[in-house]
């Protein structure tokens, strides 16, 4: 990149993708500042495990120069994955090979840490939620914050997720309700205080269903464990049922009337939960989500492809990350570096949202996996094998 007038970039959201964009532009000696809404790095739980894939999520913090890092907080016994049947009944066991190094896990929140701690102090300033995009498309863009300051910018990043306020500097498209819901439940200490639910999930993640509904158990670092109780439901079932958010009994009592006629040692899923419910409703993005190239905003992860969660959401995130930094190291301008960078994530993602294009069924279908996401998966494999013989 030119450096005789030196950009200014600006990544909006804190998460492994813009943290991972950050990162890699940083290694390269490029300035970069990042503004996420959250009060501080600990202000929220940043959720459940993550499982990183070699050509990927790995290949990102490769680059970032973090994969030693990694390795020491990685879990390649989390791997394994189970499948049971309403009763209980173990139908599958996939456990990794001992030198099986594709996909380990790592708590989102540790991948967030290592990130963080790997940027120059003062990359990210918190408590900064941004209103609004200004200014002309070939800049420069005016960043307005919800504080009533703003600051003045060369490149626009949207890293900001699904609702991103990024993206309508780009793209009308919003995010519409799938249909399908998350609820979210918490289990701590398990090899004590859930003994039974430790033994049935194993090292790595469990999930069964029914046609209607499913239950999905992961198990993350620290001995917790994560149940998210997946259904067919409004956006706003809790609400239209009578209840509120904090009536954690009363959601309780709700679900397991859903889910009668299930082993009780599945409903403990549901019933033995430590604190509250947290309601994930699943938004996706219209397919395809392209837009016409502006110099000075561009677009990565969920703010650019939002899709139903088939294990490659936050990969797919840093893939893109690392994309878009090495096109702004090596290109002599930002706008031929988000050209570059475009024209080979938007392909990439089109592809893969077409091919799960209304697939949010298949989380509580009995079959394990949609039509879609063995495609999906072979799809991005042979994307990122056509780019790297094209050298993009």
């Amino acid at each position: 990149m030119n450096t005789a007038a030196t950009p200014r970039i600006s990544i909006i959201g804190a998460g492994p993708g813009g943290l991972t964009c950050a990162r890699i532009l940083q290694k390269h000696g490029i300035d970069v500042s990042v503004y996420d809404r959250d009060r501080g790095a600990d202000a929220r739980n940043q959720g459940g495990s993550l499982d990183l894939h070699a050509d990927d999520g790995q290949l990102a913090l490769r680059e970032a120069g973090l994969i030693e890092q990694f390795w020491e907080l990685a879990r390649p016994e989390g791997q394994q994955m189970r499948r049971w049947d309403t009763a209980g009944n173990i139908l599958l066991d996939q456990s990794p090979d001992e030198d099986d190094l594709y996909k380990p896990e790592i708590d989102r929140g540790q991948l967030r840490d290592l990130l963080l701690g790997s940027l120059a102090p003062g990359t990210v300033q918190w408590d900064r939620a941004l209103a609004s995009v200004a200014g002309p498309p070939d800049g420069p863009r005016i960043l307005h914050f919800t504080d009533g300051t703003s600051v003045e910018t060369d490149l626009v990043i949207g890293a900001d997720g699904a609702f991103s306020r990024v993206r309508p500097a780009v793209s009308a498209a919003v995010p519409h309700y799938a249909g399908v819901t998350f609820t979210e439940a918490w289990f701590d200490d398990v090899d004590n205080r859930h003994a039974d639910l430790s033994a049935l999930v194993g090292n790595g993640s469990a999930t069964a269903s029914d046609g209607e509904r499913a239950l999905f158990a992961q198990r993350n670092g620290g001995g917790h464990i994560r149940v998210y109780i997946i259904r067919r439901a409004l956006s706003d079932w809790i609400t239209a049922a009578g209840l509120t958010a904090d009536d954690t009994a009363g959601i309780r009592a709700h679900l397991l009337d859903e889910f009668v006629g299930w082993a009780p040692g599945m409903q403990q899923m549901i019933s033995n939960n430590d604190g509250p419910y947290v309601n994930r409703p699943l938004f996706v993005l219209p397919a395809p989500h392209t837009w016409d190239h502006v110099p000075t905003v561009t677009l990565l992860g969920d703010a650019a492809h939002l899709m139903p969660p088939i294990g490659v959401g936050v990969n797919l995130a840093m893939l893109d990350a690392h994309d878009l930094a090495l096109a702004l190291a090596t290109h002599p301008t930002v706008g031929e570096a988000v050209r570059a960078y475009e024209r080979t994530m938007l392909p990439r993602s089109t592809d893969l949202a077409e091919a799960l294009a209304g697939a949010a069924d298949f989380l509580v279908d009995v079959d394990e996996e949609p039509d879609g996401a063995d495609e999906a998966r072979a799809l991005h494999q042979k994307l990122k094998e056509r780019n790297e013989v094209d050298g993009t």
